[in-house]
């Protein structure tokens, strides 16, 4: 899973630039090195298993691919952060909208009087690394929601939903009611 990939790529970078590590790669994989005068450690961690997570304090903490855990796992995490004042980076490809914690708390964060929480998009053309052939090629292959959702970080409606794409169909204002006009509406009850 995801702790799997963290940890492998920061050690691959960690031991490549010569930083005498001590890695441990049994879960809960931990690296710990010195930093002059002090002693640092990165555990990574599964999400899977939320009461896993609670427990220690923590200088500060990263979910990755938040939008594909599930929102008590964002809880247990908060917990951990909370004692130490330390941040929370809270980053994902988007997963769905009216259902996905992770999307409300964008729209939380998107908020110019929420001073506690930042939120950042990054699209794929913008990582220097991926090609805009690779990118170029994914949009003609992908579905146009798959590709927008994982390549242009805009999430989408829910893919379970059995009406998509309503509100690109909304056009123009409501109009007050007619005398005599008809009216025809649709109601879901659940």
């Amino acid at each position: 899973g995801q702790a799997a990939i963290g940890y492998k790529r920061l050690a691959d970078m960690l031991l490549e630039a010569k930083v005498p590590i001590e890695p441990r790669n049994s879960p809960p994989r931990r690296i710990t090195f010195a930093i002059p005068g002090h002693g640092a450690r990165i555990d990574f961690r599964t999400g899977e298993n939320a009461n896993l997570l609670y427990g220690e304090d923590v200088a500060g903490a990263v979910l990755d691919e938040a939008a594909r855990l599930r929102e008590d796992a964002y809880y247990a995490i908060q917990t951990t952060v909370t004692a130490t004042g330390g941040p929370l980076m809270v980053i994902s490809t988007p997963r769905g909208r009216s259902t996905s914690w992770f999307w409300k708390a964008c729209q939380r964060a998107k908020d110019p009087l929420n001073a506690n929480e930042s939120y950042f998009r990054w699209t794929t053309k913008d990582n220097p690394v991926i090609s805009e052939n690779r990118v170029a090629d994914a949009r003609e292959r992908l579905p146009t929601a798959v590709y927008r959702e994982l390549y242009e970080a805009e999430a989408q409606e829910d893919a379970a939903a059995v009406f998509r794409g309503v509100r690109d169909c909304l056009k123009g204002t409501l109009e007050p009611p007619r005398e005599g006009g008809r009216y025809v509406a649709g109601v879901d009850l659940g």
